[in-house]
């Protein structure tokens, strides 16, 4: 766990001001982004040496994070890839085989956590589950962080590498469209995945003779229950949780069935898009023979795809058992629930071991904080404090 380090961030503003960043924005509070801030920055074996970021910093005010990677751990981790990936073609495959294990024990202790009512246990035990969660949470996404640096820096230089080989092939016309078929997913998106499964309800529900009673059927009423369990969590951000009911996915049934879309053609287009894509990407690949290295770059970034995909998966699911503890915090300290969203992993350490919280502190990182972390170091300022070290940087 990084340490804390009082005027880290003051002693940093001209580094800060002078490096390049790249910058994203979304819904985001400072619990939820912190330990994936933290995993970035970890280095373990896992990732290969220098495949950690050194630095970053986010921006949080009202829902909005922003959030600002240095573009020198891009490029470093990026090249790291590259220079592993063109030695050997099955790099992808390998790194999520090692990140399944540890995936199938974080999602088995997410079904343990749907057995626990918070209100119900000790403080102790409340710390003992919330640390076994975040624990769980870091074994599996911690080396899961190398797909940040890469997928952000290789785009440019597999871009690059197509060029020069429609270059060399004479190739001037439709570069955009080749550079997307070699590109796109080949693989089931967990969204895509709940989009069929909601489309497929829409069609048996057609059968009837209107919506309504269609919804009383036994078996219309028991799909609905299935995609629900499934599905809940969809509509997760880093900021929010949202528990989708049987209710909410009538109200999208309805729209569906309001839209001329044709059903059938529609699940079967979601369906057959990844091997499509696929079949695409293969004729273009036989067609053009790009080189080795270039193959098994398009080849990473392909797994790397799916398995950012399945990351954002796990990282959604855990804001919804995330967001269970905060509210039970919120309930069982009295505080403010956007508070308790203001809190970093340590700080919830000292509330649940010993009750300590800075409440004046948390009221300003309500409305705008900042948080640095340099190597195992971070800082986390608040307020108008944060105003001035932001308007020094920008």
């Amino acid at each position: 766990m990084a340490k804390y380090q009082t005027g880290l961030i003051v002693q940093n503003v001209k580094l800060l001001k002078k490096k390049e960043w790249y910058n994203q924005r979304f819904d985001g509070c400072l619990n939820l982004i912190w330990m994936i801030a933290e995993l970035q920055i970890k280095a373990e074996k896992r990732k290969m040496v220098g495949g950690n970021c050194t630095s970053h910093f986010c921006i949080f005010e009202g829902q909005k994070a922003d959030w600002y990677m240095d573009w020198i751990d891009i490029k470093r981790i990026t090249n790291i890839f590259i220079k592993k990936s063109t030695a050997d073609d099955s790099l992808g495959k390998k790194l999520i085989k090692r990140w399944s294990a540890d995936d199938r024990k974080l999602m088995k202790f997410f079904i343990k956590l749907d057995h626990i009512n918070f209100i119900k246990v000790s403080t102790k035990e409340l710390g003992k589950l919330y640390f076994g969660l975040t624990d769980h949470y870091q074994e599996a996404i911690s080396y899961s962080s190398l797909i940040d640096g890469f997928a952000l820096g290789s785009d440019e230089i597999i871009q690059s590498a197509v060029n020069k080989l429609l270059d060399r092939r004479g190739i001037k016309q439709g570069r955009g469209a080749i550079f997307s078929a070699l590109t796109a997913s080949v693989h089931q998106s967990f969204i895509n995945q709940a989009e069929i499964s909601l489309l497929a309800i829409a069609l048996r529900i057609k059968k009837f003779k209107n919506v309504s009673i269609a919804l009383k059927d036994p078996a219309i009423k028991k799909s609905l229950t299935i995609h629900a369990a499934r599905y809940y969590w969809t509509k997760n951000n880093y900021f929010d949780r949202y528990i989708l009911t049987p209710a909410y996915f009538v109200k999208e049934l309805k729209s569906i069935l309001r839209s001329s879309v044709n059903l059938r053609q529609e699940i079967t287009r979601v369906k057959n898009m990844p091997l499509a894509n696929q079949r695409a990407k293969q004729k273009l690949i036989k067609e053009l023979a790009p080189s080795r290295s270039l193959r098994n770059l398009l080849d990473v970034s392909a797994d790397f795809t799916f398995w950012q995909d399945e990351r954002k998966k796990r990282t959604v699911l855990f804001t919804h058992y995330a967001f269970g503890f905060l509210q039970e915090i919120s309930r069982r300290f009295k505080i403010a629930l956007a508070e308790a969203k203001c809190l970093s992993q340590s700080e919830v350490s000292a509330l649940l071991v010993d009750g300590q919280i800075d409440r004046g502190e948390l009221s300003k990182r309500v409305r705008k904080s900042f948080i640095y972390q340099k190597g195992d170091r971070y800082e986390i300022i608040s307020g108008a404090q944060a105003e001035k070290v932001i308007n020094a940087i920008f």
